[in-house]
């Protein structure tokens, strides 16, 4: 078995990331953790809206996340969920890379959910199938200008056993700077202390065809800071 130390030298991955309606980025904060499915229904249903309720790949133990990048098709289908056409705002959580060394880390070269959950393994090289040659379908080869960091199949995922601390987040991801400022400024406004992370904009996170245009042709998708200013730290 390849270890997970050995697989993160093979494939240059530098983050994982969680998208999650908007809406939760208030009780994140106040539970300090990205809560999994498992603990949120029996703890504190009343308070959060799950991306996913079905949890098709029989994980609800787990946080769900992506290399590198969001599952914009995944996110494409949340969106239009009934439970979430009151609150169209998403966004996403940069976190630490280093998660996948959690024991019990689940790896799926296709979305996780697929024939529920057959293609999720453990270990490095469970993680590794994920940069294969082609998609688990056959449909899409690996193009040579595939972008390296990221898997072959874009709806690949990493599934965190338990929850996350949100010591782990390193930035907050929304569509635009106008929406950054709000949500920044909402979490300021209940002593939430939003300024811990950095704090990004990046429209094609939410474009599907725009990120795996980029993402094919070996292109990174721009990412702009956006910094609080004294009158948003007020």
């Amino acid at each position: 078995m390849i270890p997970i130390d050995e697989a993160l030298t093979r494939v240059p991955v530098s983050r994982l990331v969680h998208f999650t309606s908007a809406v939760n980025l208030d009780p994140i904060f106040r539970d300090g953790a990205i809560r999994n499915s498992e603990d949120l229904a029996a703890n504190a249903a009343d308070r959060y809206s799950p991306t996913d309720l079905q949890r098709y790949d029989g994980r609800p133990s787990h946080v769900c996340s992506s290399f590198e990048y969001p599952n914009a098709y995944y996110h494409h289908q949340a969106k239009g969920k009934a439970e979430f056409i009151n609150y169209p705002d998403w966004v996403c959580l940069i976190l630490n890379r280093d998660l996948v060394r959690r024991t019990g880390t689940l790896f799926s070269s296709c979305n996780a959910a697929t024939a529920g959950g057959a293609y999720l393994g453990e270990g490095g090289q469970a993680m590794l199938d994920c940069w294969g040659s082609k998609t688990v379908d056959g449909r899409f080869p690996r193009r040579s200008t595939h972008l390296a960091a990221v898997p072959t199949d874009l709806q690949a995922e990493v599934l965190i056993p338990g929850s996350i601390d949100l010591s782990e987040v390193s930035a907050i991801v929304t569509k635009s700077a106008e929406r950054a400022r709000e949500l920044f400024g909402t979490l300021q406004m209940y002593g939430l202390q939003p300024g811990r992370m950095e704090w990004r904009y990046a429209p094609m996170f939410f474009d599907r065809a725009q990120l795996r245009s980029h993402i094919w042709r070996g292109q990174r998708v721009p990412e702009f800071v956006w910094t609080p200013t004294a009158e948003d730290l007020a």
